[in-house]
């Protein structure tokens, strides 16, 4: 890290490369700000069986990777 900064301070050109982690995350504070988060829980799934995680964030979680194109949140 001390090497990148120095190469800011010396005005180096520096790339910047976010994980898919950052990607996720502001994915979903997206929905949520915009409301978008409670509309998605509203879908109730077809559950064939209990994974233990609740029914409204398996739905937002669904749809915000069909809308993100995303293959894993």
């Amino acid at each position: 890290m001390s090497g990148v900064e120095e190469a800011m301070k010396q005005g180096e050109e520096v790339v910047f490369i976010e994980p898919k982690f950052g990607c996720n995350d502001h994915l979903l504070n997206w929905l949520n700000e915009k409301g978008f988060w409670r509309i998605l829980q509203l879908i109730r799934p077809d559950l064939k069986r209990d994974s233990g995680v609740s029914p409204e964030c398996l739905s937002g979680l669904r749809a915000a990777m069909n809308l993100s194109g995303l293959e894993a949140i």
